[in-house]
């Protein structure tokens, strides 16, 4: 048909198209009025330029592999099917398409190079969409198929999979972004097993759901999303056999930026740059763990409200606000089987945090920059190292495990301000009654970090070289705590430094407030009293020009009336 005109339609019942044939439409107008399963049938090739298509229902591969070239015009019928019994293909370079419903079938194909798409593009049947440039203005349901974005632009958004109208749950769908921009809504794993993935452009939609079946991987490129991040779970199979699925998000390169996400299913970052303007919230349960779990990369976050499961081992986690650690029914009291919140790498800066009834794991490998400690039943359990937290509060029975036969400080700031509820048990400590020994908390600079009345909610529990119970605390001078035996501490001398231009240094540790001798012998028979200090901080620092004409001198210490 060659420049018949768009007026006056050629009106048909049907059009046949077999192998090794073809039809070529310019400027001409084709009405199809057969009923739906006859209209036009495409085993060959059809080709469309400037022309209007209407009516019924076109088959692209039902007769025979066929092929349909859009290349401008306007094609208006209620369906469409590409593929089937044999492949289809069809092809728009321009144009516009107001199909009712597009059907790709198994072994059918739709290339969008150019034009505009209005249709409903459904997948019943293992069917590919790729798109390379045009723009998609309806949504992209799929029930069995792949979607290929590798250019142009998309505001209908992404339904995959989609439901078959009569099972439920079962469809699978796939969406790979390369290039190009996404505007619309996406719901993945909603029906069945939905994944996205975005390897390069830009994926810009108001929301992004994902049910028990869906996954988004982040591998490049910019997501950002208006709204929230929503994922869900779901049990799936007989109630005898039942299995618990969850969306995923796993972001490995490229930045996200979304309102808030809130996530009933897993959480991977090992790169990329995630920046959540309000709340991170990953919700689970004691019988259904959702599990968060940095590696690389970046999270910031204004709130990060964590319940069961979280790790990080690198990147860099940053909570303006707060960040809240939680365990459903539980607490230092029930069963334990791990820290529900384990620092093993990367660092952590983060203004608050609050530990409900969970148990909090960190090491030395791992940078802390954390301001108030709050904490509700909970658990602090570090590895040998240096760790330093703001102020802490204790609100309910809670307790500190330090490393067995390791270096371990927790160092605190002032805490005097704040007001205790409940009380801090400390176990395997195994430092010095003097200070500064292989185990070490502290509070503060001096012994007024803590109130007498916060001091007496402190107790250890079974510390080393003492017998075994439990002893109430002492603080420190220097702001460190220590068992309190409830008798005077046996006063100890030690050479604390090599001699120096013929000076002595030794250090003598024993009670604050109390005046300790130091007496000298050259045969530790025959003592002279040598001089005597008031231990001010618990420990007396002495520098003293040493006698050179003795072989040898012996010096001890006692506490002096």
């Amino acid at each position: 048909m060659d420049h018949a005109g768009t007026q006056i339609p050629l009106t048909v019942q049907s059009v046949l198209i077999e192998s090794n044939s073809a039809m070529t439409m310019i400027s001409s107008a084709l009405q199809l009025n057969g009923p739906n399963g006859v209209g036009m049938q495409i085993g060959g090739e059809f080709n469309q330029n400037d022309s209007v298509v209407a009516g019924r229902q076109i088959n692209v591969g039902y007769i025979g592999p066929g092929a349909y070239n859009f290349n401008s015009g306007v094609i208006s019928v209620e369906h469409v099917w590409v593929g089937g019994p044999f492949s289809g293909i069809f092809n728009q370079m321009g144009g516009s398409n107001s199909v009712g419903i597009v059907h790709l079938e198994n072994g059918g194909t739709y290339n969008l190079e150019d034009g505009d798409f209005f249709a409903t593009l459904y997948f019943p049947d293992g069917g590919l969409l790729r798109q390379t440039g045009g723009r998609m203005e309806a949504p992209v349901t799929i029930h069995k198929g792949t979607y290929l974005l590798e250019g142009g632009s998309n505001y209908g958004g992404v339904v995959a999979p989609t439901s078959d109208g009569w099972t439920g749950w079962g469809g699978s769908g796939d969406v790979v972004q390369t290039g190009g921009t996404n505007f619309g809504p996406l719901y993945l794993g909603m029906n069945g097993y939905g994944s996205y993935t975005l390897s390069n452009g830009f994926c810009i939609t108001p929301t992004l759901t994902l049910g028990g079946g869906g996954t988004f991987a982040l591998r490049g490129g910019c997501q950002t999303v208006n709204g929230d991040i929503h994922s869900t779970g779901t049990y799936i199979g007989r109630a005898s056999d039942t299995e618990w699925l969850a969306g995923y998000y796993s972001l490995e390169a490229g930045t996200l930026s979304v309102s808030n996400m809130s996530l009933e299913g897993d959480y991977n970052q090992s790169g990329g740059t995630n920046h959540v303007a309000g709340s991170f919230v990953a919700r689970g349960s004691v019988s259904l763990s959702v599990h968060v779990r940095l590696r690389g990369g970046v999270l910031i976050a204004n709130d990060v409200d964590t319940y069961c499961g979280i790790s990080q081992s690198g990147g860099l986690m940053i909570v303006t606000n707060q960040f809240t650690i939680s365990r459903e029914n539980s607490g230092i009291g029930m069963p334990y089987f791990g820290p529900d919140f384990s620092l093993t790498g990367g660092e952590l800066v983060v203004s608050n945090i609050l530990l409900k009834g969970t148990y909090f794991g960190f090491s030395s490998e791992a940078r802390i920059q954390a301001g108030a400690l709050e904490m509700q039943s909970a658990g602090l359990m570090p590895t040998a190292g240096f760790h330093q937290f703001g102020e802490l509060k204790v609100d309910s029975l809670s307790i500190v495990v330090l490393p067995p036969a390791e270096f371990c400080l927790i160092g605190f700031g002032n805490c005097s301000h704040s007001v205790w509820s409940g009380k801090l048990i400390i176990t395997n400590w195994s430092g010095s009654l003097y200070g500064g020994g292989s185990h070490q908390i502290i509070f503060g600079t001096d012994s007024d970090a803590l109130t007498t009345q916060q001091l007496s909610q402190i107790q250890f529990q079974n510390p080393a070289g003492l017998a075994p119970g439990t002893y109430p605390a002492r603080i420190l001078a220097t702001g460190e705590i220590v068992p309190d035996t409830g008798a005077p501490l046996a006063p100890k001398i030690e050479i604390s430094g090599e001699l120096t231009n013929d000076a002595i240094q030794l250090r003598v540790e024993g009670d604050i407030g109390q005046t300790y001798g130091i007496e000298s012998s050259t045969d530790l028979v025959h003592w002279l009293m040598w001089t005597s200090y008031l231990n001010a901080s618990g420990t007396i620092p002495i520098s003293e020009n040493a006698p050179t004409n003795f072989p040898q001198l012996f010096y001890r210490t006692r506490l002096l009336p």
